[in-house]
């Protein structure tokens, strides 16, 4: 399959952007409510992090949310249609917007044994959003390796978790704990077909979750925003079987 067709059948968060803010009522409302699951996590850690105050995060959340719901944000557009970009403009203006107006308030002042939120320069912004972001892809790749091995009975998240959370086991060992944890006999043959095939699959579905925050991306556009969040290595594989299916 070609490189365009491939990425041509992974569908984008852009898609759902600009769906939840059509005239569609039904289809706007389904397409924010998706977005928001998708990403909730990632926006919510992203603000707690920047106010270090559990109660103006949720407050910033809830006013994000609010002003999503009401399409306010469809003219904003990122950087070589990158979706985090979009997020993290937002995002670092409410901080900044939410900052100033708890310095403005009077009430804010007279309380003082409430901590005031701590502003955060742009540069700072972004690399806690980065990794924010770096986190959720992370996790929804996770949580989709987990989906798999219960939709088709592949072991390939046990697999991968085992390998990961024991990366002191040598083959040996680390087979005999797949043993148990999947009750049947695991050799150490199995094991190196096992945990490619696992890496693999991991790989895919990173893959697939970078190029969703894309804007109709090239390989190369995926290739770009792997290596900037520091995730290329875990895609090589992914990278490799596109490149020979092109």
């Amino acid at each position: 399959m070609a490189d365009n067709d491939r990425l041509s059948q992974i569908p984008t968060l852009w898609t759902v952007v600009r769906q939840a803010h059509g005239d569609e009522t039904t289809a706007a409302k389904s397409a924010q409510q998706e977005m928001i699951d998708r990403y909730g996590g990632a926006i919510q850690r992203y603000l707690l992090g920047a106010f270090r105050d559990k109660a103006a995060a949720d407050d910033a959340y809830q006013e994000f949310a609010l002003r999503f719901f009401q399409g306010k944000y469809q003219s904003v557009d990122p950087e070589r249609g990158r979706f985090r970009n979009f997020l993290k403009t937002i995002l670092y203006r409410l901080v900044v917007e939410h900052y100033r107006g708890k310095k403005r308030s009077k009430s804010a002042q007279m309380h003082s044994d409430f901590p005031e939120p701590q502003v955060i320069d742009e540069s700072e912004s972004d690399k806690q959003f980065q990794q924010s972001w770096q986190d959720e892809l992370l996790k929804r790749a996770w949580d989709a390796l987990e989906a798999t091995e219960q939709e088709t009975g592949r072991p390939v998240f046990t697999v991968m978790r085992t390998r990961v959370e024991s990366p002191e086991l040598n083959s040996s060992d680390l087979a005999r704990r797949l043993a148990e944890k999947l009750d049947k006999p695991v050799t150490s043959a199995n094991l190196r077909v096992m945990v490619h095939r696992a890496r693999d699959e991991f790989a895919k579905l990173l893959f697939d979750e970078v190029a969703n925050t894309l804007d109709q991306p090239t390989r190369a556009d995926i290739e770009e925003e792997l290596s900037d969040l520091g995730l290329l290595e875990y895609c090589r594989p992914a990278l490799e079987r596109l490149d020979s299916e092109g």
